[in-house]
């Protein structure tokens, strides 16, 4: 073989060679800055998911807070008069808002009117004869019974709202899944009671649904305790989708539970998927839910996939020829 012909096969190799080399980059490169995009996304989907809960839920914390507020000016009304002004206030916004699930207030004993005594088995409270109110729906209307939790309630007054975490209950026959958002009533400084809205978590189902990051990914909703309150996989026309943290894997459970400990937004690589867990709170509540967003890498990376069997054919194809 000629010196010529060898040096030409030899600057022929070298150039496949440094074609090949700066393919590779390329294509490293892209997947890199790829999957950086990809992360940017899924944070921006999660965070705008949050924002969509938040302002679906404001009205029912400015509906609580607004009711706590009247109720603490209760000294402006006589004693005798204060229980049956506050029930018909409580029975008529239960009535003009449909989307409401119930509605309730708890007090210290004796707080409101000084007259427990009087009311002992009447209709909105039990043998203590507290102020435990309590409204909720049912087949024939808005039915009165007494709150049933107020002792766990009165154990974790606060001066923040608090945000319960989805828990069943009976309405109108079946059973739903509801939280509460309640805010403080005060007198002066002091927490003397609270205004509870009852929430059924069906409108977060409805959102998550319709998020499906990359085609193949999607979203859900945790409540501050880890359990599921919104999930694509709903079930039994509850929209509760009875799952554990622990579905998410070690390092997808981990990262949740540090994003609701902490309030802050993690990301995460699990199990060949992209996880974002992003908190938010409901009115001024100090105990986070978190949105996550998950996508598989393989789909995330989808086109860098293709790009890199090109470049692959490609190189093969000057190697032969």
């Amino acid at each position: 073989m000629k010196i010529t012909s060898k040096f030409m096969i030899m600057n022929t190799g070298l150039t496949i060679v440094f074609i090949a080399g700066i393919s590779v980059m390329i294509v490293w490169r892209a997947g890199i800055l790829q999957q950086e995009a990809a992360e940017e996304n899924m944070i921006n989907l999660a965070s705008s998911t949050a924002k969509d809960i938040q302002s679906l839920y404001q009205t029912y914390a400015n509906m609580a807070r607004t009711i706590a507020q009247i109720m603490s000016g209760c000294e402006a009304i006589a004693p005798d008069a204060r229980r049956e002004r506050y029930n018909e206030t409580m029975q008529g916004v239960l009535k003009s808002n449909p989307n409401f699930a119930g509605i309730y207030t708890v007090w210290k004993p004796n707080a409101l009117d000084n007259r427990d005594a009087d009311y002992i088995h009447t209709p909105g409270t039990d043998g203590s004869g507290s102020y435990i109110t309590h409204y909720t729906r049912s087949r024939d209307g808005i039915a009165l019974k007494h709150y049933a939790g107020y002792r766990e309630v009165l154990s974790a007054l606060s001066e923040h709202d608090i945000v319960t975490n989805p828990a069943p209950f009976a309405i109108n026959g079946s059973i739903a899944f509801i939280f509460s958002i309640r805010a403080p009533v005060k007198r002066g400084k002091e927490v003397v009671g609270v205004v509870g809205i009852e929430i059924d978590i069906a409108p977060l189902q409805l959102i998550v649904e319709a998020i499906k990051p990359y085609n193949k990914g999607y979203a859900a909703v945790y409540a501050n305790d880890g359990i599921v309150a919104a999930h694509p996989e709903g079930k039994r026309g509850t929209y509760f989708y009875e799952s554990s943290i622990e579905e998410l894997g070690e390092s997808g459970a981990a990262a949740l539970r540090k994003s609701l400990g902490e309030g802050e937004i993690i990301l995460t690589k699990m199990s060949g998927a992209i996880l974002v867990s992003y908190p938010f709170t409901l009115g001024n509540a100090k105990t986070p839910w978190a949105v996550t967003t998950m996508a598989p890498i393989e789909t995330v990376l989808g086109q860098i996939h293709v790009l890199t069997r090109f470049v692959a054919a490609f190189l093969i194809a000057g190697g032969v020829l």
